[in-house]
């Protein structure tokens, strides 16, 4: 189970990692004793720092999972799309004229647009 997820920790890991030296510089950055961010301000900061974390890490660690490898690009889909074969029903040779007009739902005509010919 861990192995699933590993990819997630070490992302995760890194990114803390990355993230512990700014916490501290934030934490330091004014000379002035007083004007330092407090506990309460710096473990707000580190929750936020591990949710940003947390979220660069799942989004990371997912693309690493073994059934990401890429040899799905190269197989035929195995979903058929309604619209991608010519079999529609509205296309050339349907049986509907050039001169018929769209009825609406009431079975009067369709309004008519700028662009309409007839």
């Amino acid at each position: 189970m861990l192995t699933d997820y590993l990819a997630h920790i070490i992302f995760f890991a890194v990114f803390f990692a990355a993230a512990i030296p700014v916490l501290y510089y934030i934490q330091r950055r004014n000379p002035h004793p007083h004007f330092r961010p407090g506990f309460g301000e710096m473990a707000l900061l580190t929750l936020f720092a591990v949710a940003i974390c947390g979220a660069m890490a799942i989004g990371l660690g997912t693309l690493f999972k073994p059934e990401n490898d890429g040899k799905s690009l190269s197989r035929k889909p195995s979903v058929d799309i309604p619209g991608a074969v010519g079999g529609s029903s509205t296309g050339p040779g349907s049986g509907k004229r050039s001169g018929d007009r769209d009825k609406g739902r009431d079975g009067d005509e369709a309004p008519r647009r700028l662009n309409d010919k007839n």
